[in-house]
């Protein structure tokens, strides 16, 4: 049994053309092409709920800033905080 399934997709003929144009640029087939860019969004998506939820509880943190969030993170990855 294959590990890949097949979901075919309508789109108007000019993204089509778009598709076809831009995967070539990549010297990439047309699935390769739509798979990263399904990646790309479904990373994309993760990363704004990571930022969503880190902002939702930054200010428990103390962490108001982009410079108190940086020494956050080096902090925890030098083991000074838990």
């Amino acid at each position: 049994m294959s590990n890949t399934a097949i979901i075919p997709i309508s789109l108007p003929k000019e993204l089509a053309r778009e598709v076809d144009r831009e995967a070539k640029a990549r010297s990439m087939t047309r699935s390769e092409f739509v798979r990263d860019l399904i990646r790309r969004q479904v990373s994309f998506s993760a990363l704004r709920e990571l930022q969503r939820e880190t902002a939702r509880r930054a200010p428990k943190t103390g962490i108001k800033t982009l410079e108190d969030a940086v020494r956050a993170v080096r902090d925890l990855r030098s083991g000074r905080l838990k």
